[in-house]
């Protein structure tokens, strides 16, 4: 019977195959190390074209973008268990900026309310969401992007309260947040209709239907 490596590296061999000599990169949304056989493959207008196409699809595991003939190539799930080294992240745009964390952020200055933001974050890129800091490197870094870009002094976060606790807008899970990054003068309790902002002095209450400047990221 042949070797799992063995049968991996011949696969391997088959989808570059599919692009002959071309050096293009394969891309993967989500987790795990597997790829298989193309089922789609079209020209498309760009790179984050063809990534948008995979995200769309149930069946789509990672994807292949040849830049010099413009094709796309869709891959569904196989059983390639040493394929890591075979993927690239797929990159933000470009007017993204990398932060810590292997998060990528943008600041829009436009004035919109949570829900409206949101919707913005996502047609950036359908990866895109609020900002939600989970480490403290992040939070600083963040602290400095807003103070950088001279706003006003509430920048919009993707959190909000849900029974009591924080919780990330998009994800709609629960996020730990210390005290010791809120502002001195901020309520620091979770109380209904309470969503999260972030100035120069740290995080800071405020009311889910406010406006503000805003900030998006992508996980890379």
């Amino acid at each position: 019977m042949m070797r799992p490596a063995r049968v991996s590296l011949l696969l391997l061999g088959l989808l570059a195959a599919l692009d002959g000599c071309d050096t293009s990169d394969l891309y993967r949304f989500g987790s795990g190390t597997r790829a298989g056989v193309a089922y789609i493959r079209r020209v498309v207008s760009s790179r984050l074209h063809c990534g948008f196409l995979c995200s769309k699809s149930s069946e789509c595991f990672v994807w292949r973008y040849t830049q010099v003939t413009g094709t796309c190539a869709l891959f569904s799930t196989g059983s390639i268990s040493e394929s890591a080294a075979y993927f690239a992240p797929v990159p933000p745009p470009s007017d993204f900026v990398m932060g810590p964390d292997n998060i990528a952020y943008l600041m829009v200055p436009t004035l919109m309310d949570r829900s409206t933001a949101e919707q913005h974050c996502q047609s950036l890129d359908p990866r895109a969401t609020l900002a939600v800091p989970v480490t403290e490197t992040a939070l600083a870094f963040l602290k400095d992007e807003a103070h950088l870009q001279a706003w006003n002094t509430n920048t919009m976060l993707g959190i909000n309260c849900i029974d009591s606790s924080f919780a990330s807008i998009a994800a709609v899970t629960t996020v730990s947040i210390p005290l010791t990054w809120f502002d001195p003068a901020s309520d620091t309790g979770c109380t209904s209709d309470m969503c999260l902002v972030v100035r120069e002095t740290g995080l800071y209450h405020d009311s889910c239907g406010h406006e503000h400047p805003f900030l998006c990221q992508i996980q890379v």
